[in-house]
């Protein structure tokens, strides 16, 4: 029965990851270029504004404007972006009570949009010059009124680059290879691209305007509402560094964790476990046909993680530490839900009930 769980993680990991396809595409620019807004909501962003607002400059497509949106910061978030010259800055005015302050900058940005198209995306990401030339050119081939995009992880601190396999379990909880449905949804706020249409007619942030998940709420209600939701297939849009501390990494990963749960499908939870099965060898029984799959579902991951980040092949050889880490978070996110505690992001503290 072991061996068979095992391989049932395996199966899991290559149907899921799929670490063999080779993504292409094309970045060949249109004729006509339809306006992009490119909103970016700010809260305390002095240190990563300038690399982003630098990658959007040197973005190949052309008919762009840039909106900053600035959340109450204390440093100099407002004034980098004054400076920038060629960006819309705007003062985010007081947060409703109930409303959660990334939805409500966004909403503030999205109020002096003129483009065509609504591209929201966070101050940590670094665009690809042909970027948005390819994102524009597969969401019209999609004829998809919503795009998101995973990240590509530039992994600069030491530390992270031995976390290959702990980020690849979002992707199989999420199906991130896998046509979207609304039981299992990949959507990242860090890339999200709608048609304006499409977003003044669903209410865009206003209609999750309470949400701390506001990427896959805001995907789900996209699809219930018979809109057309796809997923970017490539990490080769935009780079991120999403922290640089391991304090930070656990807050963050056990927020996003906890309210991943209230949203998670049985299978998800099924899936997960078979693959932490396998890569901790059967949960420690060091028998024969146990390691040679864990060796192949290593090998899985090794090929897998080059393809979402600058990560070490000795990340994927340590994977029993990465599922450690993973069930270390999660145990935390279960401990913060079963005692019901205020969920605490960019220093605002939002009541329990956020999380579902």
């Amino acid at each position: 029965m072991t061996t068979l769980l095992s391989l049932g993680g395996l199966i899991v990991l290559l149907y899921r990851l799929q670490p063999w396809r080779k993504i292409s595409f094309s970045a060949n620019r249109p004729v006509h270029e339809p306006r992009v807004s490119i909103i970016i909501p700010c809260r305390n962003e002095e240190k990563n504004l300038p690399s982003l607002l630098s990658s959007l400059r040197a973005l190949e497509y052309q008919n762009i404007e840039i909106i900053v949106v600035d959340d109450h910061s204390t440093d100099r978030t407002y004034e980098i972006a004054q400076a920038a010259g060629d960006v819309r800055v705007v003062r985010a005015g007081e947060k409703p009570p109930e409303w959660a302050g990334k939805n409500w900058a966004c909403l503030t940005g999205a109020k002096v949009a003129q483009g065509e198209y609504l591209l929201f995306t966070d101050a940590d990401t670094i665009h690809a010059p042909d970027s948005l030339t390819k994102a524009v050119r597969f969401c019209a081939e999609e004829k998809a009124d919503l795009v998101s995009a995973p990240p590509f992880h530039l992994c600069e601190t030491s530390w992270e680059k031995y976390l290959g396999p702990f980020q690849l379990f979002a992707f199989i909880v999420t199906a991130y290879r896998q046509r979207p449905r609304l039981s299992r949804l990949f959507a990242i706020g860090q890339y999200l691209l709608f048609t304006r249409e499409s977003y003044l007619q669903l209410g865009g942030h206003e209609a999750i305007s309470s949400s701390l998940a506001e990427d896959v709420d805001l995907a789900r209600m996209w699809m219930q509402a018979g809109r057309k939701y796809s997923v970017y297939p490539a990490c080769d849009l935009y780079r991120v560094q999403m922290y640089t501390e391991v304090r930070a990494f656990f807050f963050g990963w056990k927020r996003i964790l906890r309210l991943g749960m209230a949203r998670s499908h049985l299978g998800s939870v099924v899936e997960i476990a078979l693959v932490l099965h396998l890569l901790t060898i059967g949960f420690g029984r060091w028998e024969w046909p146990l390691f040679m799959l864990f060796a192949l579902g290593v090998s899985v991951v090794a090929v897998a993680q080059r393809q979402i980040g600058n990560f070490r092949f000795l990340g994927a050889v340590l994977s029993p530490l990465n599922v450690g880490v993973f069930a270390l978070l999660s145990a935390s996110a279960v401990f913060d839900r079963v005692l019901r505690r205020d969920i605490v992001w960019r220093n605002r503290a939002y009541p329990v009930s956020r999380a579902s």
